[in-house]
C-alpha cells in the first residue's frame, strides 16, 4: 500500500497520540479516586479504602511515568512533521506550554509526596492527593482549551497568519471548552473506577484482602456511576454546540448526507458509502435525535451541502459514524455493570455474584475502548481541517517523506511495545504482591489504648 508524505504523518501522529492516551486518562483518574477513597476513610474512619488508596499509588506512578515520556515524540513531531501547524499556533502553543513548566515543579513535587509519604498523617496526605488531583484538572484543561480552539479558532488573533493570544486564560472564554473538559475528564474518572473495580473484583475472586477488595469494589463503582452521568451530561452539551460551531462533524457522526430540514432520526446502525455519498444500509429510531438537538428550531445541515459550501472535501464518515457509536455502546455497558455491582454486592461464593464479579474484570477494555472511539470522533471528524476553516492537514504538513515517517511509526510500535510490555509486567507482580504490608501502624487516641491494654496484661 502507498502512502502520500500527509497520509505517513497523519498515521504517525495518530498511532502515537493514541499511545499517549492510554495512560494520561489513567493517571488524571487515578490521582481523583485515590482523594476520594482517602477523605471517605478519613469521614467513617475506615482505614480499608485508605488501603485500596495506597495500592493504587503505584500504578499510578508507573502510568504518569509512561505518560511523561509518550508526550515528548508528540512535540517533536509537530516540529518535524506538522511544520505548517507549528508555524501558524505558536502563538498558541506557546503560552501552554510555559504555563507546564511554570505547574510542572509542583506536580512532580506532589507526585513525589503522594507515592512516597503515607507516613503523613492521613488528613495531610488526604490534602496532597486533592491538590494532585486538581493540578492534574488544571494541567489537561491547558491542553484541552488547544483542541477546542482548534474545532472553532476563535479567542485569538491572526498576525501575519499566526495565530496568537496574550495568555492561557484567553481561551478559557471559549464556547466548546467547559463541555469538552468536563467530557475528558470524566471519561479519565470513569477509567479509574472500571480499572478499581476490574482489580478488586479479581481480588474477591481470588478470596484475597476481602475487606479492602469489597470497600474498594463498592467504592470504585459509586465514582464510576457519578463519573459516567457526568460523561454523558458533558456528551450532551458537545453534541448541542457541534450543531452551531462544527456541523459537518455533528453530520458525520449521524451519517445525515442531506439537508432534510427537520428529521429527528437517530441511526443506530448504517453503512455510510464516502464514494457515493448516502448509507447503502440505515436502521433508525425515529424522533430519537431530538433528545439531543431540538430540530424544530435547528435545521440539520447534510455533508454534501456542507462539504460543497466549505470547498475542502469530507471526513471519513464511516469511522466518525461507527466511531461514535462504539463509544456509546462502551458506555451503555459500563453503566449497566456499575448498576449492577452497586445494586447486588456481589460476592464470590454465590454463582450470580461470580459471574458478576468475573464480567466486571472482563469490562476492563471498556472505558479504553471508549476513550480511544471518542478522540477519534473528535479528530477525525474535524478532517480535513487540522484547524477548521483555517488550515487544512496538507497545509498542516511538513516536508517529511513518506518513507521516512513510516520508519518512524516502525521505531514507535517498537518502543511502545517494549514500554508496554514493561507496563504490564509492573502491574502484574503488583497485583500478585496485593496489599500485603500496607497495614499501617495505629495511631493517635486507638496507639494509647493499644499501649493502656498491654500493660493491664503484663499487670502494670
Amino acid at each position: 500500500m502507498q502512502y502520500s508524505d500527509v497520509d505517513a504523518s497523519r498515521l504517525l501522529f495518530g498511532f502515537t497520540a493514541a499511545y499517549h492516551f492510554l495512560f494520561v486518562p489513567l493517571t488524571i483518574g487515578l490521582a481523583a479516586l485515590m482523594a476520594a477513597f482517602e477523605g471517605w476513610s478519613l469521614v467513617t474512619g475506615r482505614p480499608a479504602l485508605r488501603r485500596v488508596a495506597r495500592f493504587l499509588s503505584w500504578p499510578f506512578v508507573i502510568n504518569f511515568v509512561c505518560g511523561v515520556l509518550t508526550g515528548y515524540p508528540l512535540r517533536s513531531q509537530i516540529e518535524l512533521h506538522w511544520a505548517g501547524y507549528a508555524h501558524v499556533v505558536q502563538g498558541i502553543v506557546g503560552p501552554v506550554f510555559a504555563f507546564e513548566g511554570q505547574v510542572a515543579p509542583f506536580l512532580f513535587t506532589l507526585v513525589a509526596v503522594v507515592a512516597l509519604g503515607w507516613h503523613l498523617k492521613p488528613v495531610w496526605h488526604f490534602l496532597a492527593s486533592t491538590a494532585l488531583a486538581g493540578v492534574l484538572v488544571v494541567q489537561s484543561t491547558a491542553i484541552l482549551m488547544i483542541n477546542a480552539w482548534m474545532q472553532w479558532p476563535e479567542g485569538a488573533e491572526f498576525v501575519d497568519g499566526q495565530a496568537r493570544i496574550g495568555s492561557v486564560l484567553d481561551l478559557a472564554s471559549h464556547p466548546l471548552v467547559v463541555p469538552k473538559v468536563l467530557h475528558t475528564i470524566a471519561g479519565a474518572w470513569v477509567l479509574a473506577g472500571m480499572v478499581v473495580v476490574a482489580i478488586c473484583a479479581w481480588f474477591q475472586l481470588r478470596q484475597r484482602h476481602a475487606d479492602e477488595a469489597r470497600a474498594g469494589l463498592k467504592g470504585a463503582a459509586v465514582f464510576g456511576l457519578v463519573a459516567l452521568v457526568v460523561t454523558a451530561l458533558a456528551g450532551h452539551w458537545s453534541g448541542e454546540r457541534l450543531v452551531s460551531y462544527q456541523p459537518m462533524k455533528f453530520a458525520a457522526i449521524e451519517a445525515l448526507w442531506e439537508t432534510d430540514g427537520h428529521s429527528a432520526d437517530f441511526l443506530v446502525a448504517a453503512l455510510p458509502d464516502t464514494v457515493a455519498q448516502r448509507n447503502r444500509f440505515e436502521w433508525a429510531v425515529p424522533g430519537a435525535l431530538g433528545w439531543v438537538v431540538d430540530t424544530r428550531e435547528t435545521p440539520l445541515q447534510g455533508l454534501k451541502a456542507l462539504a460543497q459550501a466549505s470547498g475542502a472535501g469530507l471526513p471519513n464518515v464511516g469511522l466518525v459514524f461507527w466511531s461514535f457509536r462504539a463509544m456509546l455502546a462502551a458506555w451503555g455497558l459500563m453503566t449497566v455493570l456499575v448498576l449492577l455491582v452497586i445494586w447486588c454486592a456481589p460476592e464470590p461464593h454465590r454463582p450470580t455474584g461470580r459471574a458478576l464479579l468475573w464480567a466486571c474484570v472482563a469490562a476492563l477494555p471498556l472505558p479504553w475502548i471508549a476513550i480511544e472511539a471518542g478522540w477519534i470522533v473528535c479528530e477525525s471528524g474535524r478532517q480535513p481541517w487540522v484547524i477548521t476553516g483555517v488550515l487544512t492537514t496538507a497545509q498542516a504538513a511538513g516536508k517529511v517523506p513518506a518513507a521516512e515517517a513510516l520508519l518512524h511509526l516502525l521505531l514507535a510500535v517498537e518502543l511502545g511495545a517494549v514500554m508496554l510490555w514493561v507496563n504490564v509486567k509492573l502491574h502484574l507482580a503488583h497485583l500478585r504482591r496485593g496489599l500485603s504490608g500496607l497495614q499501617e501502624a495505629p495511631s493517635g487516641l486507638a496507639a494509647a489504648s493499644g499501649r493502656r491494654s498491654h500493660r493491664a496484661v503484663l499487670g502494670g
